[in-house]
């Protein structure tokens, strides 16, 4: 399934598109419209990935009630043929600072795990949460980066149900171990500068992953 954030309905909609496995693409249609009511006013970021039971779990950054910020983090789950599974939910710990940049990436047991930033005084912390399939919280959210130290999350779930993620920190891209219970796995790393990929190693759950991209 193919998403995409969108003005050509009202300011900043998610639309989205089904796939099939030979390329074909079926309607496009508003997600934001169908299956979070009242959540319709600009979206900031979307993410999206396949859960093991087959359906998508979809995050996105978006104004709820507070139309002058207040940004959250909300998702939904869409089956394989769009349509919506069960209503839409606030992944977020109702930070007072604006929330976005949501990642989602699908674990092996089954659940999701999610990231996103919360914006301090120009700079941004990453958070993290384990998510039921139900998109229901497993465990409460953690902190990932150090404070007003991480942008561009991206995380990458390995064989062993840890996460690897990564980040920028306009400094360099770093890494940490993330485990199955949301604590740290020894301490965040400096993986190197530049523009890095962290890809899983020849696309196989392998447990360990490949870095791509050039180094300085």
């Amino acid at each position: 399934m193919g998403v995409d954030q969108s003005d050509h309905g009202e300011e900043n909609d998610v639309f989205a598109r089904v796939v099939d496995a030979g390329g074909h693409l079926g309607p496009e249609f508003l997600v934001n419209s169908t299956v979070i009511v009242n959540m319709d006013e600009a979206r900031i970021g979307v993410s999206a990935a396949t859960l093991a039971d087959g359906n998508v779990m979809l995050v996105s950054s978006s104004v709820t009630s507070d139309l002058e910020g207040g940004r959250d983090i909300v998702g939904h789950l869409l089956g394989a043929d769009g349509r919506p599974v069960g209503s839409g939910f606030t992944i977020d710990a109702n930070f007072a600072d604006d929330q976005f940049q949501p990642t989602v990436t699908a674990m092996p047991d089954g659940r999701a795990f999610v990231t996103w930033v919360v914006q301090n005084h120009g700079s941004g912390t990453m958070y993290g949460q384990f998510l039921n399939a139900d998109g229901s919280t497993d465990a409460s959210y953690f902190q990932i980066s150090p404070p007003a130290g991480g942008f561009n999350a991206d995380p990458t779930a390995l064989s062993n149900d840890n996460v690897l993620v990564t980040w920028d920190d306009n400094a360099g891209l770093h890494g940490q171990i993330v485990g199955s219970d949301g604590a740290a796995v020894g301490s965040n790393f400096l993986i190197g500068k530049g523009a890095l990929e962290i890809r899983d190693g020849a696309g196989r759950r392998t447990g360990r992953c490949r870095l791509v991209g050039g180094v300085r």
